[in-house]
């Protein structure tokens, strides 16, 4: 009997090998883990050989790893006929806050970039600026730290960054908190209009020494001598170096700083593909990644690379 290979199994090899578990290799296809596996099922069953193994997860078999240089050569050969013959496809146009322009999400954009297939464009600026381009129609999504909600706007939460008292080790905060050396960031935006609605309900009134409007001169005047409110992803790794200590203060809640995927309704369908890699790439670090009230719906068609 002869067995042939199709498009949809390199498919589903390249999407287990690249995507790393059966459920994210399912979103990316546009199906259910079980369908997926059905499909895997019958094609070991073709060709009469062993593909996948679970090692934790559901990783390829090395037989099946060695044929993915091969598949994406293939894939790649592809676009570039694609890119010969079919008009150029319109780009996918982001919008990136400005806080956003290292870590994970910027490695999220890259991973999508780096799969191949659309045209991804990027610019960046404040928030309150990218949100003002989504409901231009200047970017089809932005990625943005959310202050307040936009109306004719729909957010979809992507991670919240909890907020944390910082001193440095050693320093000696006598007396009461009104007295402390204060830095605070951001005054007049989302961050520290939030620290002082907190503070004053907690009836705490400070009157900071140092005001800033940039993270990391924040930090290192707190690694210096003071002390702030910052966010846990910033300070995170000062403190498991002993350079910085959290500080209690009493009958104070701090809110978590929300970051969202902002839109015009209802949003483009390639939404989805952006929210998994930056979730992926969220889940390793600090931040708590959040799916949205209603959940991810699955996406369907054509696979997002």
């Amino acid at each position: 009997m002869e067995h042939s290979w199709t498009m949809r199994d390199f498919e589903l090899l390249l999407a287990l090998h690249q995507e790393g578990s059966l459920r994210a290799a399912s979103d990316r296809l546009g199906c259910t883990p079980s369908a997926l596996s059905h499909r895997l099922r019958d094609l070991e069953s073709r060709l009469n050989r062993r593909l996948a193994v679970r090692q934790g997860r559901l990783v390829l078999a090395p037989e099946a790893r060695a044929l993915v240089p091969h598949i994406e050569a293939i894939f790649a050969e592809l676009r570039l006929v694609e890119r010969e013959w079919l008009p150029a496809p319109e780009p996918r146009r982001v919008g990136l806050s400005r806080l956003f322009l290292d870590g994970p999400y910027l490695d999220a954009l890259g991973d999508l970039q780096a799969i191949g297939g659309p045209l991804w464009e990027f610019q960046s600026g404040h928030s309150h600026e990218v949100e003002g381009w989504v409901a231009r129609g200047q970017v089809d999504i932005g990625l943005v730290r959310l202050e307040r909600r936009q109306p004719h706007l729909a957010y979809q939460m992507v991670d919240q960054d909890k907020l944390v008292a910082v001193a440095p080790t050693g320093l000696r905060l006598a007396g009461e908190p009104t007295s402390w050396p204060w830095v605070l960031f951001s005054h007049r935006m989302g961050h520290g209009l939030s620290v002082s609605r907190a503070l004053k309900e907690a009836g705490i009134q400070i009157e900071p020494r140092v005001v800033v409007d940039a993270l990391p001169v924040a930090e290192a005047l707190v690694i210096q001598g003071h002390v702030s409110v910052l966010p846990w992803s910033l300070v995170q790794t000062a403190i498991s170096a002993g350079q910085l200590v959290e500080v209690a203060l009493d009958g104070v809640i701090w809110p978590p700083r929300l970051s969202a995927l902002v839109s015009q309704s209802p949003p483009p369908a390639w939404t989805q593909s952006v929210l998994r890699a930056i979730r992926r790439r969220l889940s390793p670090t600090g931040f708590s990644p959040v799916s949205d009230g209603d959940g991810d719906p699955e996406s369907r068609g054509s696979p997002d690379w």
